[in-house]
């Protein structure tokens, strides 16, 4: 008896924590709730709290900053469950999505005696199985060959560039792995050295580096941060720039580059269909167009806004390859291009659910 009135106690914290999370959070530019609009696979690890930008930047901390709370293993698994219900009962996250957090992260991560891995399991069913029963020495390297980190991330863009892929650089990479890149393309000339290969992506050597090194990488990065904090560089981040508690801090998630992910997808597969069902048999395709009038209208409006999405795509790429541009002024610019793309997504998934694709 107590230990179900504990249980539920628990959990019901958990939904509280949810709940006074989402009354303190601000708004973002479309009047969302940025709780209510959070990755709920972040939640299955911390509680978090987005603090107005008001009282970041009044404190120096920057803007869209996120206080996080870890729940902590074994018992705070019920409290993370209750968040995830919470996230539920909002619409935050599908019944599918976060019965698939529960099941798939929280209560696996803290009962079952595996490292399991934290790739969506709803998403990536087989990668996330091989992920959680590798070995923890091979692991980074199986997620290396299939692209994929332990939380379901790409490693290394599949797009096709014309810059070598040493400058090339997610902007969630720290900046010392950039320019580690960078100065071993130069000094290698592009060739590389004793069957270590000239152009490696920044992507890359931050990822086997907190794979195998973390510890070390991390010391680095912050020693790295702090250098060019001192010559006013770059802008002060707690996540990145404070030790041992940078953990405690996180950043507002992209909601629209989530949710028009999400309507890609069943956009692409929607288009793979129709080319087909077109190549193989055209009364089938005639059949499945008169079922969905609207299938080839909503391909046709998702590639025409893809080129200008592309075009800003390749504007950001090379903005973040400028050599003699400072670290402020790119990330600045770069933050402005991320605001147009996130507008223009915005527009087409809202464009996209009027056609009848949810995200």
């Amino acid at each position: 008896m107590y230990a179900q009135i504990m249980v539920g106690a628990l959990t019901a914290s958990g939904m509280g924590l949810y709940f006074l999370s989402m009354l303190g959070a601000p708004d973002d530019e479309w009047s969302r709730n940025n709780t209510k609009t959070d990755n709920m696979e972040q939640w299955t690890r911390f509680a978090r709290f987005h603090i107005p930008n008001e009282v970041s930047k009044s404190l120096g901390l920057g803007k869209d900053l996120v206080f996080q709370i870890p729940w902590g293993f074994g018992l705070g698994a019920f409290a993370a469950t209750g968040a995830q219900i919470a996230g539920m009962g909002t619409g935050n996250v599908s019944i599918k999505e976060g019965l698939g957090n529960i099941a798939g992260t929280i209560l696996l991560d803290s009962f079952l005696p595996l490292p399991i891995s934290k790739i969506p399991i709803t998403d990536s069913p087989l990668n996330w199985f091989v992920d959680s029963v590798a070995p923890s020495v091979f692991r980074p390297l199986i997620e290396f060959a299939t692209n994929m980190n332990g939380i379901g991330q790409t490693i290394n863009s599949a797009s096709q560039r014309r810059m070598g892929d040493a400058f090339t650089g997610s902007d969630r990479i720290p900046e010392i792995y950039k320019d580690a890149a960078k100065w071993w393309f130069r000094a290698t000339d592009g060739e590389g050295f004793m069957g270590v290969p000239g152009d490696v992506s920044p992507n890359t050597i931050y990822f086997l580096a907190n794979s195998y090194l973390d510890g070390i990488s991390k010391i680095g990065e912050i020693t790295y941060n702090w250098a060019n904090l001192d010559k006013g560089e770059r802008e002060f981040n707690p996540k990145n720039d404070i030790p041992l508690f940078g953990s405690f801090f996180g950043a507002k998630t992209n909601v629209d580059s989530r949710l028009y992910g999400k309507v890609e997808q069943k956009i692409k597969e929607i288009d793979k269909r129709l080319v087909s069902m077109e190549k193989d048999d055209p009364v089938q395709h005639a059949l499945y167009v008169a079922k969905n009038p609207l299938y080839p209208s909503i391909v046709e409006a998702y590639q025409s806004k893809q080129g200008e999405l592309n075009a800003m795509r390749k504007k950001a790429t090379e903005i973040r390859t400028m050599r003699y541009l400072s670290l402020k002024d790119r990330d600045q610019i770069l933050k402005t291009i991320t605001l147009e793309q996130n507008m223009l997504k915005y527009q087409m998934v809202e464009q996209f659910k009027v056609l009848g694709i949810e995200p």
